[in-house]
């Protein structure tokens, strides 16, 4: 009986040491889209204020 208690209990460790691996994972991947994501907006940010700053400089559109 005792061989039978020490098999599940290692099964049990390595299931959660592979879930705690699993759940590090999943926060990193989380942190990193964030992070791209943020640098994604402040890009098309900046983008969008030249464009608006281009814009200025041409002056009204003339139409014929």
């Amino acid at each position: 009986m005792y061989p039978f208690y020490t098999i599940i209990r290692t099964h049990c460790i390595d299931y959660l040491h592979k879930q705690n691996i699993h759940g590090g994972y999943v926060e990193l991947t989380s942190q990193l889209t964030d992070k791209m994501i943020g640098v994604d907006s402040q890009l098309l940010d900046s983008r969008i204020l030249r464009i608006r700053e281009a814009m200025k400089e041409l002056g009204p559109s003339r139409s014929t």
